[in-house]
């Protein structure tokens, strides 16, 4: 019999491929298990429609829709996102382009036309995808421990479960991941 896997990791891993912009071969290459359990995870995924591809955060942002009287007024309001790294009025711009155009959106969030289409196209770099594999263990971990290993056991159970982690990288990606422990 093959291995079982949990539900938290083949969620994880479909993400993670469908996000990242890599090959299937690739992504279940560096997680340790087969293309074609990948590929069918994929399939039934999309057939469920379970998993969304848009891996970006934008909680607590949401979009202004100016009139074309009002668009001046609308820039004001969304200062928070407009000061800003690019990195975040992209992915805002991605997620809410609405009524306007392109052009005109980039005008007001003072980016480029030009650098959007190529933020689009760029892959993922070489350390966010390192850090995209522990970060499915350690989700899948974190479930399987009811949510209570904090970073010391959660660096213990990853060390022999595979990816070679030190325990301030898995503090910090359970920092960056909003991954805590409930105390009951």
């Amino acid at each position: 019999m093959g291995r079982v896997y949990k539900a938290e990791f083949s969620y994880g891993a479909v993400h993670l491929a469908l996000s990242s912009g890599l090959s299937c071969e690739r992504i279940a290459q560096d997680l340790g298990i087969g293309s074609s359990m990948l590929k069918k995870w994929i399939l039934d995924a999309q057939k469920l429609d379970t998993v969304v591809a848009d891996t970006t955060d934008n909680t607590g942002l949401t979009p202004q829709e100016p009139s074309a009287a009002g668009e001046e007024e609308a820039v004001k309001k969304g200062n928070i996102i407009l000061r800003g790294p690019k990195v975040v009025r992209f992915a805002f711009i991605a997620r809410y382009h609405g009524p306007l155009s392109r052009e005109r959106i980039c005008c007001l969030f003072g980016v480029s036309d030009r650098g959007l289409r190529a933020r689009r196209q760029r892959p993922v770099c070489a350390s966010r995808r390192q850090n995209d594999i522990p970060i499915v263990h350690i989700r899948t971990i974190h479930a399987q421990s009811r949510r209570s290993y904090r970073r010391p056991r959660m660096t213990e159970k990853l060390r022999g479960a595979g990816p070679s982690v030190g325990h301030r990288r898995v503090e910090r990606l359970m920092r960056e991941h909003d991954i805590r422990v409930v105390r009951t």
